[in-house]
């Protein structure tokens, strides 16, 4: 992706984030360091935000690349103070103007509320708190259920007309809050038609509702439900565990699709799953699957692998109201290819279990859009794991996945041909692998199947580059940069970024292969399956073409020891 921006011509572009704590994640702050030491020259990215982001800030400065503005840098001075003061009819003497600038400490908004809660009750002066003066201005003045109602917004981030209706059950809702933003300075109105508190009146209301006797269980159940409808899982769950509904949230969670479940929801299903009861895993078992899949993948993969373990046992010995045993059964043998992850006899022997138990029907939990490979762009690079026993594997992948297509209805289609292309490409069969190439190009393309679909690229610019064919390969390259302008998927891009950066790679253009690739940074990866070390099969390019021969001689210990985890054979 940094690529693509590298090559874009666009006229000069500034990014401001507001508030970036609020969404602050290791990958956010990973993909914008990406960004910087990229050194995009018409990019530049404003972060506003109450503490410092984890961005190696310090170490941006010194290179340069970031400049850091204090509160204090922006600070109204006294005589703008003075003027704010004038434009809006401040009647207090210059001994109090000096009194407020002072408090102030050149905060804006605190003038604001100092000169508004003087002119409602002089007597007071300035000796309120900003609290007091909240509460005294904007809060006291509403009756009871107006209170009320701003006590449970400030749940709530932002919210709309329409959403606040769902919200409390009632059409007037809309109004009220119309009315409150016409009144209250400390409410804003977005672009979107979202409404939002103003920080320090949201951190005053939600301190201020502490000492207020509140019922909101049933106001969460309404966000849980409005953000399930608006596919926002990670809110529907913060909600839903306010609310302490637990069981919406394994519901939820049983419908949705776990391509779809981000490192936010899977921080929240797991503390779900650490508060429930044993009878709820397995009356939800989907769910359940799709929780121990996110083990296997990002927490400890025998871990996971024991969760399985018991939950085939268990239903092999219960029935389930809602599902046969044999469907919950051929989902556990789905999952279980996860466990089996690279060990081709393994995976194939799970996904002829899993066709032979749903008879015909097609799995839950994995379908169509999964992605597979697992961010390589190279199929048999993962299976491949036993010196001389190539031809064993590329025939049991060849055979064996037919069952794997069948039961996902249609994940992994176009693999069976380009296993064959890989194979005859290794093994200098030259003449066959264009051929097969095409047929896996054919049945991905038609299928969307990405990740097999970038593969046949980098099969078909291997061969190429063999050939001597420039031309060709850069049309392939062109053909990849497209792709990644619609991406988003992480893990396809990362798999984007491998193939790009290889063909780069053997075309000698260093400064064209991924910066992260080139720097050996594994962060991007966001399992402990994505990728399986090939970055570091390009990284060896990348630093042969910058002929850091010594460097790339220790490195490579190092790198065996990233190919061994997996036992990658055309890693070594």
């Amino acid at each position: 992706m940094l690529d693509l921006f590298e090559n874009m011509e666009v006229p000069e572009l500034t990014v401001v984030i507001d508030d970036y704590y609020k969404i602050e994640t290791a990958e956010i702050n990973q993909f914008l360091r990406s960004l910087i030491l990229g050194e995009i020259p018409w990019l530049h990215i404003v972060l506003i935000g109450r503490k410092m982001p984890e961005l190696d800030v310090e170490e941006l400065k010194i290179k340069g690349m970031c400049f850091f503005i204090s509160a204090q840098d922006i600070a109204f001075r006294e005589e703008e103070i003075y003027q704010y003061l004038e434009i809006i009819s401040f009647h207090g003497d210059e001994q109090l103007k000096e009194q407020i600038s002072v408090s102030a400490g050149g905060w804006i908004a605190a003038v604001y509320l100092m000169a508004v809660s003087y002119q409602k009750d002089e007597k007071e002066g300035m000796l309120d708190s900003l609290n007091s003066m909240l509460k005294k201005a904007f809060f006291d003045p509403y009756d009871t259920r107006i209170q009320e109602f701003l006590y449970k917004l400030s749940f709530f981030d932002m919210v709309t007309e329409k959403q606040v209706i769902y919200l409390f059950e009632d059409p007037e809702a809309s109004l009220l809050l119309r009315k409150l933003y016409s009144e209250n300075a400390f409410i804003m109105l977005e672009h979107a038609g979202e409404y939002k508190f103003h920080q320090i009146y949201l951190d005053f209301l939600q301190m201020e509702r502490e000492g207020y006797t509140l019922d909101i269980k049933h106001l969460m159940d309404r966000a849980g439900e409005w953000y399930s409808m608006q596919n926002d899982h990670a809110l529907a769950f913060k909600y839903w565990m306010l609310a302490g509904n637990y069981k919406a949230v394994l519901n939820e969670l049983e419908k949705t699709d776990i391509r779809n479940i981000n490192s936010i929801d899977r921080k929240l299903i797991f503390e779900v799953y650490r508060q429930i009861e044993d009878d709820w895993k397995y009356e939800y078992p989907i769910a359940t699957l799709k929780y121990i899949w996110l083990v296997i993948l990002f927490v400890d993969k025998h871990r996971g692998e024991n969760m399985l373990y018991e939950f085939e046992r268990y239903f092999k010995q219960h029935d389930h109201k809602r599902y046969t045993r044999n469907q919950i059964l051929g989902e556990i043998a789905i999952v279980s290819t996860t466990v089996a992850f690279n060990d081709a006899e393994k995976v194939v022997y799970y996904t002829n279990r899993a066709a032979e138990l749903l008879q015909g029907e097609k799995t839950i939990i994995r379908n169509r859009k999964g992605v597979l490979p697992y961010g390589v762009p190279h199929f048999t690079y993962d299976y491949y794991k036993k010196p001389g026993k190539y031809l064993d594997t590329v025939n049991i992948l060849a055979e064996g996945f037919k069952s794997h297509i069948e039961v996902t209805d249609g994940c992994g289609m176009g693999c069976i041909p380009l296993i064959k292309a890989e194979y005859d490409l290794e093994t200098g069969n030259f003449d066959q692998v264009e051929r097969w190439v095409r047929k896996s190009m054919y049945e991905s393309e038609l299928w969307e199947q990405k990740p097999i679909y970038i593969c046949t690229c980098l099969t078909l610019a291997r061969l190429y580059l063999y050939e001597g064919r420039w031309e060709e390969v850069k049309k392939i390259l062109d053909k990849l940069q497209k792709k990644m302008r619609m991406e988003q998927n992480t893990i396809i891009l990362n798999a984007l970024d491998n193939c790009i950066g290889y063909i780069y790679g053997c075309l000698g253009e260093y400064e064209r292969i991924p910066s992260w690739i080139r720097s050996g940074d594994t962060s991007v990866n966001t399992s402990r399956y994505q990728g399986s070390a090939f970055n570091y099969v390009v990284c060896g390019k990348a630093m042969l073409l910058e002929k850091k021969y010594e460097e790339l001689d220790i490195a490579s210990e190092v790198f065996q020891e990233y190919f061994g985890v997996f036992q990658n054979q055309l890693g070594y």
